[in-house]
């Protein structure tokens, strides 16, 4: 076990890693990711997290993983040795599962969490991170020269996090500089956050923004697909006695595949 010190939204790293670890018990897992179960082993135990997982919150973060894992991979085979940023990435384990040998990846977030990964993982020449809060933009001059149109940015579970202008700021900034990129991240259901964020506010990680599908038109991108997490594998919703009349693209997260500019 390693000594952690995390808190607030850095804590819920745990909680991801241990989901995609939960998923390598599955039959057939949505996600084939030894890396997870092999982090998770040596993650302290955090009992405010533990009374709060439940087997909903480990399906919904599996199948966000493996939609942005499909739309990542679709990027990857259509351009040569992309770099890919990873924002809020925590215990990520993409670069592993699609990433190695195909691309420059660079992980990026907050100082403990960049801390604890390298507990766990090490940096090389095509894998890297970066100690930055994603909103101080100031890490863009960090990134080595790339093509914007070769370059992809992802955020997995972290713009929830971020308060309404910051998470405009962030795309802003990155639509001025990084025109013609793409960037692919997730987006909560405002009334998920309504009804969820007292349970997230109990481990300190109050949850900020989450939009409707149509309030996407007031930031700096360009929607190319939208995935929806309620609509799809229906037989493991099933599983979970989630009826199918309440798996509706309105109550559902969404993940967005788009252009920057």
């Amino acid at each position: 076990m390693i000594n952690l010190r995390l808190d607030g939204a850095v804590r819920t790293l745990i909680l991801t890693l241990r989901a995609r670890a939960d998923e390598q018990l599955e039959t057939a897992p949505l996600l084939d990711d030894p890396w997870s179960a092999d982090w998770y082993q040596f993650m302290p135990e955090v009992k405010p997290l533990d009374d709060w997982y439940n087997p909903t919150f480990q399906l919904a973060t599996v199948i966000r993983s493996r939609l942005i894992d499909d739309a990542v991979s679709a990027f990857i085979d259509s351009h040569d040795q992309p770099l890919i940023v990873e924002l809020g990435a925590g215990f990520s384990t993409r670069y592993f599962r699609i990433g190695q040998d195909k691309t420059q990846w660079i992980e990026l977030d907050l100082g403990d969490a960049i801390v604890a990964r390298r507990k766990i993982d090490s940096d090389v020449d095509a894998h890297w991170f970066i100690d930055s809060d994603m909103s101080n933009t100031d890490w863009l001059n960090l990134l080595p020269d790339v093509d914007p149109k070769n370059t992809l940015f992802i955020a997995e579970g972290a713009l929830m996090f971020l308060e309404e202008d910051n998470v405009k700021h962030l795309l802003d900034t990155l639509s001025e500089q990084y025109a013609g990129a793409s960037f692919i991240f997730d987006v909560v259901n405002p009334d998920y956050i309504e009804h969820a964020n007292g349970d997230f506010s109990q481990i300190n990680a109050p949850m900020h923004w989450g939009i409707y599908e149509d309030e996407l038109s007031d930031y700096s991108v360009t929607v190319n697909h939208i995935s929806y997490l309620l609509l799809e594998h229906p037989e493991r919703w099933d599983a979970l006695n989630i009826d199918a009349e309440k798996r509706t693209k309105k109550r559902s997260g969404y993940i967005v595949s788009a252009t920057l500019g």
